[in-house]
């Protein structure tokens, strides 16, 4: 029997097949070369030429390009950036090139909930409904009882607008197209709510919905849109320069495009208008390796967060997922999206902070080509403990 998931990708690969390339190609915004070549580390890990290695065979196995920063409080640190930022013209990937992250969003977004948290504008136990007006919400089941906390770490049960048949189609029929918040939300009411005897025996269940509804909270606690909050709360104090939300700018200057194997035949194209303007709190941010580093650096050195709320945040699982990889248990976030894959972590018992950036994405976690990225990860993970 086909499962849901299977079903999607199906409608997916389907869908794909009425999209016109050169409509795609029309729309694109060119690329503007950026001209930053500065190393963001020195290489001082004691694998450096294994590390590189592996590099450079991920990106001749169909990486189109990669950047990738990891810092070792035992082994080192190293940086990596090679391959193309754009296939159609042969541009070399450089350091100041700006991937669509996906959801390591989340993490940004989350840190701005908790510095809400911090100051008293908001309680982790405080409701939706409680919080935002109830027209605003009305008919997406569980929304009455779900609590703050319950959206940052996806237990609230709400369910994912993504599994909406329409919004697959949306996407695909008519790239480029931008779906609000408002819009995604729409595509959640009225689909079922996960059962919490479900979430009890198989844990979380993971809903870009959770953080739309943190989005309008944010706003509604703040008076500001969530783009403004964000770049003054994290982006401008962990001194974020080229990163933008999507929302604001969809083709920065230095964003590369997004390459995809629609049907797994090992034929990769470029798809940089399909996931352009879906998102917002839950996905938008598009930002260079240097830039993430800050972040995740800023996270963890409590340059935004207080101690005890950045412990709460791993504990609880406050916007950071909790992952075992090639036996290490660590805290960060993957991101995915139609031609972009992203991974950040840290993995506390080696000291090990490690994030990993591409221009190559999937349309569903069905697809067998997306394995190169996946194994590239968790080998640098493994080369790098």
């Amino acid at each position: 029997m086909i499962n849901l998931n299977q079903l999607y990708y199906l409608i997916y690969l389907s869908m794909a097949l009425l999209i016109s390339c050169s409509r795609a190609t029309e729309l694109a915004a060119p690329l503007v070369m950026c001209t930053t070549t500065t190393p963001l580390v020195e290489n001082t890990h004691e694998k450096s030429d294994e590390l590189n290695g592996r590099l450079h065979q991920a990106i001749a196995e169909g990486l189109p390009g990669v950047s990738v920063w990891l810092q070792s409080d035992s082994r080192g640190r190293f940086q990596f950036t090679g391959g193309k930022a754009d296939l159609a013209t042969g541009l070399d990937l450089k350091i100041c090139h700006a991937f669509r992250v996906a959801s390591l969003t989340k993490v940004v977004t989350a840190m701005g909930i908790l510095k809400l948290v911090e100051n008293g504008s908001l309680r982790l136990e405080d409701t939706i409904t409680g919080i935002l007006d109830r027209h605003l919400v009305a008919g997406i089941e569980k929304v009455e009882e779900t609590t703050v906390e319950e959206l940052l770490n996806h237990t609230s049960g709400i369910a994912n607008y993504d599994d909406h048949p329409r919004f697959a189609t949306t996407i695909l029929n008519e790239p480029g197209k931008p779906l609000t918040a408002d819009d995604r939300l729409e595509l959640a009411r009225g689909l079922s709510s996960t059962p919490d005897w479900v979430m009890t025996k198989y844990g979380p269940s993971y809903a870009n919905t959770n953080y739309v509804l943190l989005e309008k909270i944010m706003e509604k606690q703040t008076g500001r849109s969530y783009e403004e909050y964000l770049e003054e709360s994290v982006l401008r104090p962990l001194s974020m320069e080229q990163s933008i939300f999507s929302t604001l700018e969809p083709f920065p200057r230095n964003c590369i495009p997004g390459y995809c194997d629609l049907y797994d035949n090992g034929s990769i194209r470029e798809v940089t208008l399909f996931d352009a303007q879906r998102f917002s709190a839950e996905g938008s941010l598009i930002a260079t390796v240097k830039d993430l580093q800050r972040l995740f650096n800023g996270l963890f050195d409590q340059k935004i967060l207080r101690s005890e709320t950045m412990q709460l945040m791993i504990e609880r699982q406050l916007g950071l997922l909790k992952e075992s990889v090639v036996g290490l248990e660590g805290f960060g976030h993957d991101g995915q999206m139609i031609g972009y894959s992203a991974e950040m972590w840290y993995f506390p018992s080696e000291g090990l902070k490690i994030i990993i950036l591409a221009n190559r994405g999937r349309i569903s976690d069905q697809q067998p080509s997306i394995q190169i990225f996946e194994t590239l990860f968790t080998d640098l993970v493994e080369m790098a403990k």
